[in-house]
């Protein structure tokens, strides 16, 4: 299958942003399972999904040439972009491998043997439940918000009041005093 070398690439950073942080859980299965990333081709889309112990993330990039491709999946482990001059990539999966390549450059990715963690079930739950309202923010702003409660991994919550209400941001209370922020929501063209 082609697809372009942008997205591939952009789906793979998300990927190793997500692997290089450090798990709440210490067993064995979660340190193996957050360096792995789950490949798969189902109706014609490639999904890329990783997990690390307290959240989960998915890519989807949806193939066009796709209509004699085989549904798939492999776990493998990818530790950087694929590095490419031209537009689009070809990935082509075969005897426990994943192979991305173009013109010039091919690397292959051998199958982990190791039983993924099921996200199937959290999914489901979401895709039979409609939304109580959505909100779009600039991810910059909401992150950076975050930060601000990051120094000692205390939770934080995060209150919804509507769609165009401000998210507010509070943390637990300290020596008599609460943090709090609010992040604005911005317009979405439907």
């Amino acid at each position: 299958m082609i697809v372009e070398k942008k997205a591939l690439n952009s789906a793979i950073k998300n990927m190793l942003c997500i692997k290089k942080e450090k798990t709440i859980y210490n067993n064995d299965y979660m340190q193996k399972i957050k360096n792995v990333i789950n490949v798969r081709f189902t109706n014609g889309n490639l999904n890329f999904e990783v997990v690390d112990g307290f959240r989960t993330h998915n890519s989807q990039i949806a193939v066009d040439n796709a209509q004699n491709d085989v549904n798939f999946e492999i776990i493998v482990n990818i530790e950087s972009i694929f590095r490419s001059k031209e537009k689009y990539v070809n990935i082509e999966y075969g005897n426990d491998t994943l192979k991305i390549f173009d013109t010039k450059n091919c690397i292959e990715y051998p199958a982990i043997n190791i039983e993924y963690f099921d996200t199937s079930k959290m999914k489901n739950d979401l895709q039979e439940k409609n939304p109580i309202f959505e909100i779009y923010v600039t991810p910059k702003f909401l992150i950076d918000a975050l930060k601000t409660f990051t120094e000692d991994n205390t939770p934080t919550k995060l209150s919804f009041y509507g769609e165009i209400s401000p998210i507010k941001i509070s943390g637990v209370k300290e020596f008599d005093r609460i943090e709090t922020n609010y992040v604005l929501p911005i317009a979405r063209k439907k």
